[in-house]
């Protein structure tokens, strides 16, 4: 299996998002990325059953529930987690053009071996 030093995913990953068109880099310009091996929480995989991958996890507000009036809950900011990312990649160049599959109501990003279901603004 191949993989990247954490320094070449994170330019990969900057350089995604400087790629993405400019209505979609305003949107999230206050929102760290971060860069992780795996979830905290991920389980191990199970002999003969499909097995799903945590791509990323949005943490914070979605621009839709936020208000002027809200509370400030710290900054917003989203964990890619590489050794995932890579375990559904089959090269450098996928990484840097493969769409994620999100689950719009809880900011997680999914991917198995069967392929695209839902489509998520990451790059």
């Amino acid at each position: 299996m191949w993989s990247l030093k954490r320094e070449d995913f994170t330019k990969v990953v900057g350089e995604a998002l400087d790629s993405l068109p400019a209505e979609f880099r305003r949107r999230i310009r206050n929102v760290a990325v971060l860069v992780e091996d795996l979830p905290p929480d991920q389980p191990a995989p199970k002999r003969g059953q499909p097995t799903v991958l945590r791509l990323g996890l949005f943490h914070g507000v979605p621009m839709t529930r936020k208000s002027v009036f809200g509370l400030a809950g710290g900054p917003d900011y989203v964990v890619l987690y590489q050794k995932n990312i890579e375990a559904v990649c089959s090269s450098e160049a996928e990484v840097r053009h493969h769409p994620a599959d999100g689950h719009p109501r809880d900011g997680t990003l999914f991917r198995d071996e069967r392929g695209a279901t839902e489509r998520c603004l990451v790059s």
